[in-house]
């Protein structure tokens, strides 16, 4: 007969008539963004995807199989096959492994779910599982934005910016990335630590060449995001402006179609042939 979730948990599943007694198991996964292992304090989304057709509906409760069953998050709805809950920076994980469950509603075409936990609470036979490993504490860090040249034309290849990450204290900014924010978020580019830094740099540099003729002319505005690690926390960089000027064109004396940079090498060449008492 169909498995009802057991109450106590937020997840009730109602008797429907027209439901079957007998429904397949869905087939759900659980991840998270960032990826597992992250830092403690640090927010992340956990996500529940299901597999198959028809997609399910109903509720989604996430729990903490290796702290008791409690509840992560509050109870969540099913939508397009995606259940998905945003943890803030406080969400009261402690450092450690957690065995994050999922217990599901059912609806009329899946079977509800109540996931079992061994003792010790591991993933070994447990659907849905996801093992969420919480790092120590995250550093601060500070983010500063410098370039080479603030003033270039649109045709320079050479300008770089740099943006520096700087924990708060002694340790390292193992291969994290930087986005560069160009107007206010008109142009994004996000970038590794190079200069032979991608991994255990104290402080990272992480450097963007912009391609030719990026930027058109006028002043642009550019800062730098530091998007966080497993040891560091995100940090924003100050705000530089960058200018782009277009080179001056000479005179074009038409309708002769003669430049002025030619009349003056004419006029150059023609005082270099005279000579004296020669008509040149």
């Amino acid at each position: 007969m169909r498995r009802i979730a057991p109450c106590g948990l937020g997840v009730i599943v109602p008797l429907v008539a027209g439901w079957p007694l007998w429904a397949a198991p869905p087939s759900i996964s659980i991840t998270s963004n960032p990826n597992s292992p992250i830092g403690f304090g640090q927010a992340f989304t956990l996500t529940a995807t299901f597999s198959g057709s028809p997609a399910a509906t109903g509720q989604l409760q996430f729990i903490d199989g290796s702290n008791g069953n409690l509840p992560v998050g509050p109870v969540i709805n099913f939508s397009g096959g995606l259940a998905s809950y945003s943890a803030p920076t406080n969400s009261g994980l402690a450092v450690g492994t957690h065995y994050i469950g999922a217990i599901y509603s059912g609806d009329s075409n899946y079977d509800a779910v109540f996931p079992v936990f061994p003792n010790p609470a591991s993933c070994s036979g447990v659907n849905p599982c996801y093992a969420l490993v919480i790092n120590t504490s995250l550093a601060t860090t500070t983010t500063t934005l410098s370039t080479n040249q603030s003033a270039f034309a649109p045709d320079a290849s050479n300008t770089i910016v740099t943006a520096t990450v700087t924990p708060a204290n002694s340790g390292t900014v193992a291969g994290g990335t930087v986005t560069f924010v160009f107007d206010n978020g008109a142009t994004t580019v996000t970038g590794s630590a190079n200069r032979g830094q991608t991994h255990a740099c104290f402080p990272c540099q992480f450097d963007f060449t912009l391609p030719l003729n990026a930027l058109p002319s006028g002043t642009h505005t550019v800062y730098a995001i530091f998007n966080g690690d497993v040891d560091n926390q995100p940090s924003t960089s100050n705000t530089i402006t960058l200018t782009v000027t277009q080179p001056a064109e000479l005179p074009d004396l038409s309708p002769w179609g003669i430049t002025l940079t030619a009349l003056l090498l004419l006029a150059a060449g023609l005082v270099m042939t005279r000579r004296p008492g020669f008509i040149s």
